[in-house]
């Protein structure tokens, strides 16, 4: 798990470059991945890598190194928060997927599994951030507006409306 490069293609690399870039609201590629994964489960967006443009930008292992401790965190934040496929999941398959599966040597599959429900998360995310930093903005200031607005947003969702994850339930599986 984020022991290898990420590659943005198609859009997601052209919207990537725009958001660091261009807009400069953000310092790295991987503060969009984290970011875009976090907003993709708050907005429950999700997609698919594009393929229709040669456009790319590269998140390099070593980033992934620097950031594992927060990649690690988030993944599981996901993937607790996440119904794969549209399918009801109690909480044990929540806690399995976020903290067994790929431990286990036959969970290799499911570790795959994972790791695309979250990037697909992660591009939802990406187009998300994008369609929000560029719709009706036209200066610096307004990003900054534009920013906060986004953080007021995030504060006030209500992400976890399970009410199955209690302290004792989770501390089974750490």
């Amino acid at each position: 798990m984020f022991q290898k490069d990420f590659r943005f293609v198609g859009k997601h690399a052209t919207y990537v470059k725009f958001l660091v870039n261009n807009a400069k609201i953000f310092q790295r590629n991987i503060d969009v991945y984290m970011l875009g994964a976090l907003i993709g489960i708050t907005y429950d967006k999700t997609s698919t890598k594009d393929m229709n443009s040669n456009d790319d930008t590269l998140i390099p292992v070593s980033a992934f190194i620097t950031e594992k401790t927060n990649c690690i965190f988030i993944y599981r934040l996901v993937m607790l928060l996440s119904d794969a496929k549209g399918e009801e999941m109690n909480m044990e398959n929540r806690l399995n997927r976020a903290f067994r599966d790929g431990v286990e040597q036959d969970a290799e599959g499911k570790m795959k599994d994972n790791m695309n429900l979250f990037h697909s998360y992660v591009l939802g995310g990406v187009e998300k951030i994008y369609e929000l930093y560029t719709s009706d903005i036209t200066g610096k200031d307004e990003y900054l507006e534009r920013m906060m607005e986004v953080l007021e947003d995030f504060q006030d969702t209500d992400v976890i409306k399970n009410n199955e994850l209690d302290e004792e339930t989770l501390l089974k599986y750490m």
